[in-house]
């Protein structure tokens, strides 16, 4: 408190809460004063490596990182191993060989109509079954308006009290607004099957295309759906070290699937894993 009138200044602790701690305060202003520097926050999300957390050396099995360096001509992006280890590979390169191995995956034709009959199916399912359920609250809705028409005849006659008509009443009307609710939502949602799956399908087929033309956010969130696990890079392609089922089952006939025994191995906690060409269909350990 400040100096008033013949009182002398005083320091109080304050009852508030603070919108931030006595020790953040201390240490900005010891930055403000000159006395220790700001640090900085890092964000491991980068438009330059969008593929940064995903590849494993395949050399020695720990994830690469991603990093600049200054050359003649300008900036220069590398994704590399961690210390110890001389796996480095320019970002550009190795980004122009994974759209080229995206190009290869596509869907079996054959594979691509089955797919859209199940899921057609799927779909007249689950409308059938939407609109029985709304057949249902419908008849739901009929039976309590029947209900309070009936009690009120009642009332009229004076076979009830009117305390029981209210309470009747109140009781409809509440289940009717919900059942009107519920109804809403089933009219409401939107199935859709036949249109996911037909651009699942074009997603399928266009992977390098989707893929070049989405966000950093969407090539992240795509390439941990597609592939789960950790990717690999060596001779101009890519493999994972675990299958992702579905995919593989879909696209069996796609050349960037095809099996083939490469000889390539990781080498990780003394253990080394082969990795097949295909990447979706790896050997034990």
């Amino acid at each position: 408190m400040k100096a008033w009138g013949d009182e002398e200044e005083e320091i109080v602790q304050g009852i508030h809460q603070p919108i931030i701690s006595e020790e953040l305060f201390y240490d900005v202003q010891d930055v403000l004063d000159g006395k220790k520097k700001a640090k900085t926050s890092y964000s491991r999300i980068n438009d330059a490596y969008p593929l940064r957390g995903h590849l494993v050396c395949p050399q020695c099995g720990k994830t690469l990182t991603g990093s600049s360096a200054e050359g003649n001509g300008g900036k220069y992006y590398y994704y590399h191993c961690t210390k110890g280890c001389k796996e480095r590979h320019k970002s550009d390169v190795m980004h122009s060989y994974f759209n080229d191995w995206l190009h290869t995956i596509k869907m079996d034709d054959g594979m691509a109509a089955l797919y859209l009959a199940v899921m057609e199916d799927i779909y007249k399912t689950n409308e059938g079954d939407r609109d029985k359920e709304i057949k249902k609250l419908n008849e739901k809705k009929q039976g309590n308006t029947l209900l309070l028409k009936n009690t009120a005849i009642k009332l009229a006659k004076g076979d009830v009290e009117k305390f029981v008509f209210n309470v009747v009443r109140e009781s409809v009307n509440e289940d009717n607004r919900e059942i009107e609710r519920q109804i809403s939502d089933y009219q409401k949602m939107d199935t859709g099957y036949k249109e996911y799956c037909k651009f699942g399908i074009s997603l399928l087929n266009n992977l390098n295309e989707y893929y070049t033309a989405a966000s950093l956010d969407n090539k992240l969130k795509m390439i941990g759906l597609i592939f789960p696990e950790k990717l690999v890079y060596s001779n101009k392609t890519f493999q994972t070290t675990k299958p992702n089922e579905i995919l593989s089952l879909l696209c069996s006939g796609s050349k960037g699937l095809r099996e083939k025994e490469t000889g390539l191995t990781i080498a990780k906690n003394e253990k080394s894993c082969r990795v097949t060409a295909s990447g979706f269909k790896p050997e034990t350990f």
